[in-house]
């Protein structure tokens, strides 16, 4: 369902008023997503370190050695858009190294825009309508905030 508008209720449930949720903005594409930086352990720019794994499927970029731990580098780009596209790897690539649920993930990403404090009350309104490219599997949360949309990304998926 690519290029669709979709409409996702979005809720967190008891959070007061006036709580905030830091986020690390990302791009992919010509589209910014949003990642909780409680999952972020380190931003880094893979320059030429990326060593490509033979036979891996189209999502898997390649392995990299990252002070003596080896990550497994997984494209955004190919899993949020489409397989047959490129990486996209330049100058302002970053690899993200996160930790979710005891698992050590790196996630290659076009840019890193910045860091941002979003009011999670934001979130809590239903039916925010967005029209994005992303199948909505990924998508954890949606809102507008300072007329910007804004789309947090599931880790789960």
């Amino acid at each position: 369902m690519k290029g669709e508008n979709k409409m996702l209720e979005s809720e967190f449930e008891d959070i007061g008023t006036g709580d905030m949720i830091k986020v690390i903005i990302i791009q992919v594409l010509d589209e910014n997503y949003l990642i909780e930086i409680e999952h972020l352990k380190e931003i880094y720019v893979p320059e030429d370190k990326i060593i490509p794994i033979p036979l891996a499927e189209n999502s898997i970029v390649g392995v990299i050695n990252i002070r003596g731990e080896i990550y497994s580098i997984i494209s955004l780009r190919h899993n949020i858009y489409n397989s047959n596209l490129d990486y996209g790897l330049s100058n302002s690539s970053r690899i993200l190294l996160l930790e979710y649920q005891d698992l050590k993930i790196a996630l290659l990403v076009d840019a890193v825009i910045g860091v941002k404090d979003i009011p999670v009350e934001i979130f809590k309104k239903q039916s925010t309508i967005i029209k994005t490219n992303i199948d909505f599997k990924f998508i954890k949360l949606t809102g507008i905030f300072q007329d910007e949309t804004l789309i947090l990304l599931d880790l789960n998926t």
